[in-house]
């Protein structure tokens, strides 16, 4: 029923998609060129190495041969050369790297989540009462309490993010052994990443929904979210699984059936997935009626529950 009313909701409200894709599009165009001007200096020096000249080779190769093992353990091969050549000449470009890195792990990231609050906003009016309010301004009425959740949650999942991203880096390494062990790798990183991001889901996507629903600081909200999972964890898990390969799925369809166009999309979509899933969690886990549509409400067996004792008073 999660994940059912989750996609229900997400259609009935799918008009935040195009506000997000105007968000984002902004947010992501400031990133890019902030990052431009900080990296000039290190691709300059790159580049002067050959190493985009051997990336472009290999792709060339590539083209001719179809061979995508090969092509993988020369590109694992070349990221290696790459990051060593770095670290040799890192007094050469430390500051461009502590500057890429403030805009792209915390502004940029602070910036895109930003949109998590302002959809359950809007969500939260949607499946209350039937209110629609617009992405812009549930993000101006809630900036200041926005502002603040998302730096502690900036500071929570920054060794996550960096756990993530070195058990990746490690992976690459399983692409130097036979054509089978490329498989299983490609096999083994899909079926990591459904995992720990469903889990990452599951620990965290209640947060942000129960500051709103509930108007609870954020350190509050963290406790509150956490005890609510926990409670139900294995179904909301096994839901989060499901919305993870449904935003997995959605991508990679959009992303290579449209050249990458289809991604403008599925983006935004999948941010508003991951929050009225959170939406759907907090609301059923409170025991609140909700909507799914015009014409549905669901009413979830605790609020059902109450409501029979209640009209067993009056008989009495």
């Amino acid at each position: 029923m999660i994940y059912k009313n989750s996609i229900k909701i997400l259609f009935s409200n799918f008009g935040l998609v195009w506000k997000m894709l105007l968000y984002f599009f902004l947010v992501f165009s400031g990133a890019v060129l902030l990052v431009y001007l900080l990296m000039s200096p290190v691709v300059k020096i790159i580049d002067h190495a050959g190493f985009f000249n051997q990336i472009v080779d290999l792709y060339t190769d590539f083209l001719k041969s179809l061979n995508l093992t090969e092509t993988l353990t020369e590109l694992s091969l070349i990221i290696e050369n790459v990051f060593q050549f770095i670290i040799d000449n890192m007094s050469k470009m430390w500051l461009s790297f502590v500057g890429v890195g403030i805009v792209v792990l915390f502004l940029n990231s602070l910036l895109f989540n930003l949109a998590t609050m302002a959809n359950c906003a809007s969500l939260h009016l949607y499946m209350g009462s039937m209110t629609r309010q617009g992405f812009f301004s549930s993000f101006s009425d809630c900036f200041k309490k926005n502002i603040k959740a998302q730096l502690l949650y900036f500071l929570i999942n920054l060794p996550l993010n960096i756990l993530f991203v070195g058990l990746f880096i490690l992976s690459l390494k399983l692409f130097r052994g036979a054509w089978y062990m490329s498989l299983l790798a490609v096999f083994v990183i899909i079926v990591a990443f459904v995992l720990l991001y469903a889990l990452k889901s599951t620990l965290f996507s209640v947060w942000i929904p129960t500051i709103v629903v509930l108007n609870y600081k954020p350190l509050k909200a963290l406790r509150t979210s956490v005890k609510m999972v926990f409670k139900r964890f294995g179904r909301i898990f096994s839901n989060a699984i499901g919305i993870v390969l449904t935003i997995l799925v959605l991508n990679i369809v959009l992303g290579l059936f449209t050249f990458f166009v289809g991604l403008l999309v599925s983006v935004p979509m999948s941010f508003l997935l991951i929050a009225t899933f959170g939406m759907v969690v907090v609301y059923e886990g409170q025991g609140m009626r909700y909507y799914v549509d015009v014409y549905n409400v669901i009413s979830p067996q605790k609020k059902e529950v109450s409501d029979k004792f209640r009209d067993m008073k009056y008989i009495v």
